[in-house]
């Protein structure tokens, strides 16, 4: 089931430039892995979380065990101004 789009609107005591680079570089020392991430639904964390920049680049959790977790990539980066990402949580075996 496809679900319609969504935007999220956040405010942050920023300059745009630099809550850009809190968001995408810090992304990994923010996001609340520990509960949010396909690790989590095994009771644990994940080894780390991969931010590959640009239009195309992609979010990705990587295990322990070096399995690789797309949960997004990114249809738009124009930093400190927009940020859209199209969220998949792919593992690669269809059972996102």
């Amino acid at each position: 089931m496809t679900r319609p789009d969504m935007t999220r609107d956040v405010t942050i005591p920023l300059p745009p430039d630099a809550a850009f680079r809190l968001f995408t570089e810090g992304l990994p020392d923010w996001w609340p892995a520990a509960t949010r991430s396909r690790a989590a639904r095994k009771g644990r964390r994940p080894a780390r979380i991969e931010v590959t920049p640009g239009r195309g680049g992609t979010i990705t959790e990587v295990a322990a065990d070096g399995t690789r977790t797309r949960w997004a990539t990114i249809t738009g980066w124009d930093p400190g101004r927009r940020l859209a990402l199209s969220w998949s949580l792919d593992d690669g075996t269809g059972s996102s």
